[in-house]
């Protein structure tokens, strides 16, 4: 069995990404048109990882081919700074469609208080005991002992995102 492995990026200087926004948009239009049109269960699986997502503007297609996308071994990872960004391109509809297809979702600030609301109410807890090593001098009132205290055990709490 032969496999395949490719690496493909396309990365251009965010200072240029206003001037080539149109041509950006045509570029990943036409490829995620290409891609839907792949039979069903296509090896090898791809993943599509699209950053500044919200910059390339309104794709009419998108939000319907997400979710055949899906279907084709094609994982699309979108990036972007808030929900609101997605519903001013795509409308509240739109974006549920969207982030209802997407297979991962990392969170990294979500500061506005819809986005906050949407992944805890997406979200799920689990808490757990980590150990680490404690980096303090046996709890000398050090800035990692005042942060995290100088145990060597605590509890995290972890935000698991179910995939439908």
């Amino acid at each position: 069995m032969f496999l395949l492995k490719i690496k493909e990026w396309c990365l251009y200087p965010e200072s240029k990404l206003k001037v080539y926004q149109p041509y950006l948009a045509l570029i990943v239009a036409q490829f995620i048109r290409y891609l839907t049109q792949r039979p069903k269960k296509t090896q090898p699986n791809l993943l599509l990882a699209l950053d500044e997502f919200p910059r390339l503007g309104y794709l009419p297609a998108f939000a319907d081919a997400i979710s055949t996308l899906r279907s084709r071994n094609v994982s699309v990872m979108i990036l972007l700074q808030s929900l609101a960004q997605l519903d001013q391109l795509y409308q509240e509809t739109g974006r549920k469609i969207i982030m209802d297809n997407m297979h991962y979702v990392v969170v990294h600030n979500a500061l506005d208080h819809t986005s906050q609301q949407y992944f805890s109410d997406r979200a799920d807890t689990k808490t757990t005991v980590a150990k680490s090593p404690s980096y303090g001098t046996g709890g000398s009132g050090g800035t990692i002992d005042v942060l995290f205290g100088s145990s060597s055990t605590s509890k995290i709490s972890v935000l698991v995102l179910a995939s439908s």
